[in-house]
């Protein structure tokens, strides 16, 4: 039984790497504070992902974010390696810099034309990506 388990997580997360594969455009951003306020970015990003099918080849990111939140700019841009696991509930994406940094967040949504993405930050406000698929 724990054997199926396994088996059926692995692709799950296998599928959900392939379909993330492709350049994404940031529709919306929203950033939650830890008392619950909400404020809308204003901006743009992308984030390309490169699956590449080999198992010798490490899959890559392209993360590129500006926003302007509640009078702040937030600004990103980092590369790295992203991996994709699942556990019950939602997979969850894996995002490593070259630099040692790591990032992960849920895979909300996950389509041929949408992917969203939830995170939290070590001071507890919670990010929320909404991207459309370009390529």
């Amino acid at each position: 039984m724990l054997g199926v388990t396994l088996l059926f997580a692995c692709d799950k997360a296998t599928n959900a790497s392939a379909k993330l594969d492709g350049e994404w455009e940031l529709i919306s951003y929203k950033l939650t504070i830890s008392n619950g306020m909400s404020y809308l970015g204003t901006g743009d990003g992308s984030l390309i992902f490169s699956d590449i099918e080999s198992e010798n080849s490490d899959r890559t990111y392209l993360f590129q974010f500006n926003q302007s939140v509640n009078g702040a700019v937030m600004i990103k841009e980092e590369a790295g390696f992203f991996s994709v696991s699942y556990e019950p509930g939602f997979p969850e994406l894996s995002m490593n810099t070259s630099t040692g940094t790591s990032t992960s967040y849920r895979i909300l949504t996950l389509n041929k034309s949408d992917l969203q993405l939830e995170g939290s930050d070590s001071l507890g406000r919670i990010h929320t990506f909404l991207f459309r698929r370009l390529k």
